[in-house]
């Protein structure tokens, strides 16, 4: 990822365009964490389906990546709070939905 946010050499403006692109993105993202995450699956059939397969249907590194990201975003990211009192997702979601 980081290699793919250096500016390329030229002047051309297709050139400068695409530097132009990677300058905002990595002054908008200017905290970045990077897994990579293989193809969930072999078969074509449950790509369209990934929400219903489980876990152990699904290749071990891809579920590791996403077990990686997961606990990236948890140490990132606060829980919600209201009067003091930490939210759990059911909790959000029923709040979120009133």
């Amino acid at each position: 990822m980081e290699n793919a946010l250096t500016e390329v050499k030229g002047v051309s403006e297709n050139i400068q365009q695409k530097n132009r692109i990677r300058k905002v993105i990595r002054d908008f993202f200017s905290e970045r964490e990077c897994v990579c995450l293989v193809r969930p699956t072999d078969l074509e059939s449950n790509l369209q389906n990934l929400l219903a397969i489980p876990d152990n249907e699904l290749r071990p590194e891809f579920v590791t990546g996403i077990t990686q990201i997961k606990n990236i975003l948890s140490n990132l990211i606060e829980g919600k709070t209201i009067m003091n009192h930490k939210l759990n997702g059911e909790q959000f979601i029923h709040i979120a939905n009133s």
